[in-house]
């Protein structure tokens, strides 16, 4: 217990020492009154309906009016640890969001992470804190994470094209656990699946519902470890001798059956028959 309280009471001490983002009062003191040549009604829907994180960045610039009326700030890259409220921007500044009542647009990368040893004796919904906007991120790292799958994909979805998921759940509001399936389908861009320590998300359903996914047939990259023997590895194998793009890696768990251990061997011996001959599909790692 000695051993995870003192990095426990280190990293709260390096919390406190982050500089805040702003003074909010200092910043809105020298706020005036705008007259603007427009109507008011069409430099509100302006300020309340940027284009793009640039455009806002923009007009913040030549204005404050538009940050008064659409507190938005724009991160280029976000790293976090939200157990301690501490993030970190593309360019390694430490900042403090704690207080911060502006939402939050992220314009190219996520990344939420947390300790072993902290996920098992602290257990939270992360991102409670921040208020997002709009994330532009295509590319998504989530580490010890539980997220609820409302949060994950109001605000992540739309342009995501890579995600990994290293020992980290996405659960729906019942507790349920949401399944790899599930997590590929609502994410139409992406391009590069990886799942690290994915048993709890593999049903006997998944592979059947993958292969209904259309974009499914598009990822470059498919990686898969821990899998347990609900895989359905027949009907995947099937999928595997027509795949002609995507990259597959699939590590399974120590637990699967011997009967199932077996199959993967038969599996084995006709992948590299196929390869000995002429063969058109991508040869996968398992």
């Amino acid at each position: 217990m000695g051993s995870w309280l003192s990095k426990l009471m280190k990293l709260r001490r390096n919390s406190i020492e982050m500089i805040p983002i702003f003074n909010q009062a200092e910043f809105r003191a020298t706020y005036r009154y705008q007259n603007f040549a427009l109507p008011d009604s069409i430099m509100f829907y302006m300020a309340k309906n940027p284009r793009s994180s640039k455009v806002y960045q923009k007009i913040v610039k030549s204005c404050k009016y538009f940050f008064i009326k659409n507190p938005i700030l724009v991160i280029h890259q976000l790293n976090c640890n939200s157990i301690y409220q501490v993030h970190e921007s593309v360019n390694r500044t430490k900042l403090c969001f704690i207080g911060i009542t502006s939402k939050i647009w992220i314009s190219q990368n996520f990344q939420n992470f947390v300790s072993d040893f902290v996920l098992d004796i602290l257990p939270y919904e992360p991102l409670h804190f921040i208020s997002f906007y709009q994330s532009d991120a295509k590319r998504y790292q989530l580490i010890g994470q539980r997220v609820s799958a409302i949060n994950f994909f109001q605000s992540f979805a739309s342009k995501c094209e890579e995600i990994l998921l290293c020992n980290s759940t996405i659960k729906n509001d019942n507790g349920s656990i949401l399944s790899i399936q599930a997590i590929i389908s609502a994410l139409p861009k992406l391009k590069i699946f990886r799942c690290v320590h994915s048993s709890k998300m593999i049903n006997y359903k998944t592979v059947e519902e993958l292969l209904c996914i259309p974009h499914f047939y598009s990822l470059q990259y498919f990686h898969l470890t821990n899998i347990p023997d609900t895989f359905d590895i027949g009907l995947f194998y099937e999928y595997i001798k027509i795949n002609k793009k995507t990259k597959i890696y699939l590590h399974y768990s120590n637990q699967i059956s011997q009967g199932y251990k077996y199959r993967l061997q038969m599996i084995a011996k006709d992948i590299i028959k196929r390869t000995k001959s002429q063969h058109s599909f991508k040869v996968p790692m398992i």
